[in-house]
């Protein structure tokens, strides 16, 4: 089979590219034409891997006109190459433009799009659409309102003062994301402040959810006709760099699955095709409390911990290429009607550049300021060696050592390059989907 991969430039397209490739099949990799940051033109680390048949670069969908030249070249590459299967791994903002370009890839080939359809993807990824779709599935949510003036957070507030609340931003915010500032603050004084520093309008919608101090957690599934057909959950942050899969038998795995059956089953009639990740909070530790937050109606770089088995996920993926109706005919190496999870013993997956910075240069520079103890400093470099003995570096492979290369050694100091050069400003840097905040 041929199978195209997007967005091969984040470890997770990299990674499915490599898992199809393992399994025997013919992988063309694709990335935008500009990288995410200040419209740098440096090659993607991904379009090096010894796993791409052929490699091209589209024109990034960021306005009208380009969103048609997006269109055009994806119609014409599929047609090219006779893609077979095109997983879309879809970043924030392409999500939707993916998911629009579907039905125009499938009525003018043969080729099928693993993607939900616009408006799924679009009532997912909105966060208030999202707590509606679960609440109508019958499903558990946190107390969230959907506010469009500042009043409306006051009234929230002032009718739950037993209650601690975050807002967070309806539409794609980089800035108030990571933002967890409770409400109200200890005085009124504090509470306007904050307030008065962020924008609420009906053309920036915020949710105002309750506070839960709880563990999250966020899960990857590949789901096929509305059935799961490959599922993991691990434990999350706001940036997360380091995946742990959850035993597969643990009683938080099993809630988190069940979840993400029952409310699969809900969308397009219970025949929703496409990759979908759900962020949870849990309270409670006698009896499990699930609280889903947000839904990322696309792949989570969490698909790493499901890498292990390459031909069964691939045949997760491939088998929406099989008649509904009929069983599949091209021995498939497991029984696709089970759920595959990751293998036991589990890998566990990090970042070495992120936790060479993260784990030992921050941690010796606060130590030389005298913000942090050499004992804490300690801890912190054993531990970054634990995983550099123990765990998986997700973007290196063996047979496969370029992409690793790539990124860290060209890829992100050419991003520092750019900003000295553009003096574009950034905090922090994704290395995992290349992202620059």
């Amino acid at each position: 089979r041929t199978i195209l991969i997007s967005s091969v430039s984040m470890s997770k397209g990299l990674a499915l590219a490599r898992t199809f490739y393992l399994a025997g099949h013919r992988v063309i990799g694709v990335d935008f034409d500009t990288a995410h940051f200040a419209h740098s033109t440096v090659p993607s680390s991904g379009r090096f891997s010894n796993a791409l048949n052929k490699y091209y670069t589209v024109a990034t969908p960021h306005g009208e006109n380009s969103q048609k030249r997006y269109a055009d070249d994806m119609v014409a590459l599929v047609k090219r190459e006779g893609v077979d299967l095109w997983v879309c791994v879809s970043g924030v903002a392409s999500t939707v433009e993916d998911a629009l370009l579907k039905d125009a890839v499938e009525k003018e080939t043969r080729c099928r799009v693993f993607q939900p359809n616009p408006e799924t993807c679009e009532k997912l990824h909105d966060k208030w659409e999202f707590i509606r779709m679960v609440e109508e599935a019958g499903l558990r949510t946190p107390v969230t309102k959907l506010v469009e003036e500042k009043v409306e957070v006051w009234n929230v507030l002032k009718n739950h003062p037993e209650l601690k609340f975050i807002v967070k931003c309806v539409e794609l915010d980089d800035v108030s994301r990571a933002d967890m500032t409770l409400l109200p603050q200890p005085t009124t004084l504090e509470t306007e402040r904050f307030l008065s520093g962020i924008e609420i309008s009906k053309n920036k919608r915020w949710v105002v959810q309750v506070f839960i101090n709880g563990k999250e957690f966020c899960t990857h599934a590949v789901v096929v006709r509305g059935k799961v057909k490959a599922f993991v959950a691990c434990p999350s942050m706001e940036m997360l760099m380091h995946y742990e899969a959850l035993p597969k038998e643990s009683e938080l795995s099993k809630a988190m699955l069940e979840f993400t059956k029952r409310l699969v089953g809900t969308l397009e009639g219970g025949k929703m095709t496409g990759q979908v990740s759900f962020d949870f909070l849990v309270d409670g530790l006698d009896e499990i409390k699930l609280f889903p937050i947000e839904c990322n109606p696309r792949t989570h770089t969490a698909v790493v911990l499901l890498t292990e088995q390459p031909r069964q996920l691939a045949n997760a993926y491939l088998s929406l290429l099989d008649e509904p109706e009929l069983p599949s005919n091209r021995g498939h190496d497991m029984d696709i009607s089970t759920i595959m999870h990751p293998t036991y013993p589990r890998r566990s997956f990090y970042w070495i550049g992120h936790d060479i910075v993260a784990d030992i240069v921050l941690p010796i520079l606060h130590m030389m300021a005298l913000k942090e103890t050499p004992w804490n400093c300690v801890k912190s470099v054993v531990w970054f060696l634990v995983r550099v003995f123990t765990w998986k570096e997700t973007t290196f492979e063996v047979w496969d050592p370029l992409p690793w290369w790539w990124l860290y050694h060209v890829y992100c100091p050419w991003i520092f390059v750019t900003s000295l050069i553009t003096g574009r400003r950034w905090s922090r840097v994704n290395v995992s989907t290349t992202r620059v905040f």
